[in-house]
């Protein structure tokens, strides 16, 4: 049975099975988040997204893993190097401080094999990402330099 997140919704995303393809992509992702985020901004937003429904708590908890396993290294030249461009379901974010939050939304719905359009039709990203939020310091969610 799937558990929901606090949202009440049922995560997008619940779990990061053993397949190569979801494995490769959650550590493309994981790369993402340390190398746009940082460490800390990584872990808060991927609470974030397990807030929002986005995610399942065993989710967070394996892509924590894979945020702390990341050497310092492997981070700092990460933001660089994995395509920035959204799709055109989500281009209208571009330049905003969602795009780095829809690049996440793009990663969940690959690695879930869902589809990107359905997932929009019932996930409003401007409510659930500028709503109230116990996480702490919204600018911790923001890339160096910003």
């Amino acid at each position: 049975m799937m558990s929901q997140s606090p949202s009440g919704r049922d995560p997008h995303l619940t779990e990061i099975q053993g397949e190569g393809a979801e494995r490769i992509t959650a550590l493309k992702w994981a790369r993402y988040l340390s190398g746009t985020f940082g460490s800390s901004g990584a872990l808060n937003a991927l609470r974030l997204y397990a807030e929002l429904g986005w995610i399942s708590e065993g989710v967070r908890q394996t892509m924590t893993d894979y945020v702390r396993g990341l050497s310092g290294g492997a981070t700092s030249t990460v933001a660089g190097s994995v395509d920035d461009d959204l799709p055109k379901e989500l281009e209208s974010l571009a330049g905003t401080p969602f795009h780095q939050h829809a690049k996440s939304l793009e990663f969940i719905t690959t690695i879930a094999n869902e589809s990107l359009s359905h997932v929009l039709a019932s996930t409003t990203l401007g409510e659930d990402l500028s709503g109230p939020s116990d996480l702490g310091d919204p600018s911790d969610l923001t890339g160096p330099g910003e």
